[in-house]
């Protein structure tokens, strides 16, 4: 008799492993992936100014056809502008070990206008692909591409641990010879400040003007780190990533430590005046894979 009643005591024992190894894992259950892509051009994404400035969006924010692309310019002076994904993606599961790997591609053309011959690198300022706790641009300013608020000496944000933001932008017209930027063009990886923690210099300006510029972006989840490829071709021509060089590579970047669990994906740019030229984004693709990490987010 006392051997059954073990045996019952055993099988209850194991009944109640089954049961909480079960329910570990229903916790443990990852999110689902998510892929975006323009074009088309559609709802799905929204174009951002500061209200201040008093300018429609659609006049910044336009669709260009011959080829299909985004075109991001501003008639009378250099604005801050983003153009994202309306709903927020996830990129970390808040009390689990779950994170998201993520890639990205566009292709970018800083189109200058023929008959504006002042300089190689007309007016603006750069594009900046980037991760966002909103869609806001109130009070971000020109000089971060408009990120946040900046500290223009330094680079720093003014948002402090609200920042979470994390981008990598092309910069072709900021100069800042006693501060923190470097030679333009570049190209570089912002960690919520502009002061960015990784760049690589693009080369003769000429080169970067009047080209398609293909760029890949791979994020590790489980290693931290971060590369970013870039492929520069003529108007004509499709960049290619079996092409591409690497211009960024980073280890160290948590995205669960840097940006919100649900954060916004898109571009960032301080666009140009019409007269001097416009950028334009031809294509975008982002997707997500989650994997198990090794801490609790």
């Amino acid at each position: 008799m006392a051997s059954r009643n073990g045996s019952v005591l055993l099988c209850l024992v194991a009944i109640l492993a089954l049961l909480q190894i079960a329910s570990t894992s229903a916790a443990e259950t990852p999110p689902k992936g998510v892929s975006i892509a323009f074009p088309p051009l559609d709802k799905r994404f929204t174009c951002s100014v500061d209200p201040a400035i008093g300018v429609d969006t659609k006049f910044i924010c336009t669709p260009g056809t011959s080829p299909t692309a985004l075109v991001l310019s501003n008639d009378n002076d250099v604005v801050s502008a983003r153009y994202q994904y309306a709903t927020p993606v996830q990129l970390w599961k808040r009390g689990s070990k779950y994170v998201a790997s993520f890639s990205a591609y566009f292709t970018v053309n800083f189109d200058r206008s023929s008959e504006f011959t002042v300089r190689e690198l007309f007016s603006g300022g750069g594009l900046a692909f980037a991760i966002t706790p909103s869609l806001s641009v109130i009070g971000t300013g020109q000089e971060s591409f408009g990120l946040f608020p900046i500290d223009e000496k330094t680079g720093a944000s003014k948002n402090g641990a609200n920042t979470k933001t994390v981008a990598v932008e092309l910069d072709i017209s900021r100069i800042e010879p006693n501060g923190f930027d470097p030679q333009i063009p570049h190209i570089g990886l912002d960690i919520n400040s502009v002061k960015s923690v990784k760049t690589k210099y693009l080369g003769d300006p000429a080169t970067i003007i009047d080209s398609k510029i293909g760029v890949w972006i791979e994020y590790n989840a489980l290693k931290k780190t971060i590369q970013v490829y870039i492929h520069k071709v003529k108007v004509d021509q499709t960049p290619k990533r079996q092409n591409a060089n690497i211009a960024i590579s980073y280890t160290g970047l948590d995205l669960a430590k840097e940006v919100k669990d649900f954060s916004y994906v898109g571009f960032s740019s301080r666009v140009p005046e019409t007269p001097n030229g416009v950028y334009k984004i031809y294509d975008f693709k982002f997707s997500t894979t989650w994997v198990l990490g090794s801490t609790v987010n």
